[in-house]
């Protein structure tokens, strides 16, 4: 049988891109589908960490990268209403040193430029997978327009409600938590841009987040349900009890998104020829912003060994389990370190114990691994 393509992408955000973007840089064919019909244009997943700059840089779409984003050096722990401690990130032992802001919109069309310079990329839009169906030898993804197309390999990229993952039948375990977020993006006013701040409040966790163009995102724990909503008036009244008197809110230029925070993983993340690559495969918290960057993990690994993969009579699988284990391995790493995260957020009668204990480790023998806890140190990528 005659594949369309050697790799269909079902997905196209920031990890079905990247992926599209690093197998046909190998000079394989691809075919990307989403069953969007128009580009993404909120700001959404926003943070990029230092381990995965350095990976960036080492495939030359980081200078485009920093052109458009915002570089946070600096960030700075409140207890209430009064500065705690600092966290500096020129500890690090990364090539780049700093975290850096991007909206989810802006990161997806530096990607999409860079496949766009590609011959042997399809992209296709507007187009919703409704089943896949696969062989030894061949995986054939059917869309509810009536088209299909055969290929040797698909990676579902099409986040958590899967439907790649629910064609081929692997579960998907895990819940939600009992913290709800609201946050918004606001013109900047008083608050320097090299520096991010997080408010341990008795009412609940602020973060303040600097954005390219003299911009900030404000993310507020609501303590309310998911579906359940609060007003722009009301959002500003948080934030203004929770943050310090030196900081100040601009005017509100996005609006307001309501997320409830959830962990899930699947059971497997590939099924023969069909691989799961970021929220397809695994679900953390969004507090710490680490899930697109744990996506991209998996895509960088991925990428080095597709071509071995395609390689005719090698038997696959084998490899495929050894990238499910060390991926698996990440997620659950990643999902513990966002849940520490998340719970230092929590109204509770024990946060100024807890904020001092973080105060203390920030000051001590400790401060380089409470760095690399803040910023994914600990992962080092290859190319």
């Amino acid at each position: 049988m005659k594949c369309d393509a050697e790799i269909i992408i079902i997905g196209m955000g920031p990890i079905g891109l990247l992926s599209a973007l690093l197998i046909a840089r190998q000079g394989i064919n691809v075919i990307i589908v989403d069953k969007r019909h128009d580009y993404f244009q909120e700001s959404r997943s926003i943070g990029i960490h230092p381990p995965l700059l350095d990976y960036f840089e080492s495939i030359g779409i980081l200078p485009t990268m920093l052109a458009e984003g915002n570089i946070i050096k600096e960030t700075h722990v409140h207890l209430n209403k009064k500065q705690l401690f600092k966290v500096e990130l020129d500890l690090l032992e990364t090539k780049n040193k700093f975290v850096l802001t991007l909206p989810q919109n802006q990161t997806e069309n530096i990607l999409l430029t860079e496949i766009k310079r590609l011959k042997n990329v399809d992209i296709l839009r507007g187009k919703t997978l409704h089943a896949i169906k696969q062989n030894l030898d061949y995986a054939t993804s059917y869309f509810n327009d009536g088209s299909s197309f055969t290929s040797k390999f698909v990676l579902g990229c099409d986040g958590k409600n899967s439907t790649v993952r629910d064609s081929i039948g692997i579960d998907y375990d895990g819940q939600p938590y009992s913290d709800s977020y609201c946050m918004a993006d606001f013109n900047n006013t008083n608050m320097p841009q090299e520096i991010a701040n997080i408010i341990l409040h008795r009412e609940g966790l602020v973060e303040s987040l600097p954005l390219p163009n003299n911009k900030r995102r404000w993310v507020i724990r609501t303590g309310k349900k998911h579906k359940q909503t609060i007003t722009p008036t009301e959002f500003k009244n948080i934030i203004e009890r929770r943050k310090p008197a030196t900081s100040s809110i601009g005017e509100q230029i996005s609006e307001l998104r309501y997320f409830h925070a959830s962990r899930f993983i699947a059971d497997r993340f590939f099924n023969n020829r069909v691989i799961l690559l970021g929220d397809a495969a695994h679900v953390i918290s969004p507090i710490g912003g680490q899930g697109m960057n744990l996506g991209w993990i998996a895509t960088a690994s991925f990428s080095q060994i597709i071509k071995q993969c395609l390689q005719s009579n090698f038997d696959f699988s084998e490899t495929l389990k050894i990238f499910e284990s060390e991926q698996k391995k990440f997620a659950r790493l990643t999902i513990r370190r966002s849940e520490k995260n998340m719970s230092f957020g929590r109204p509770s009668s024990t946060l100024t114990v807890r904020a001092n204990l973080l105060k203390i480790l920030s000051q001590s023998f400790y401060k380089n691994t409470l760095i690399k806890e803040f910023t994914m140190g600990n992962i080092e990528l290859k190319n």
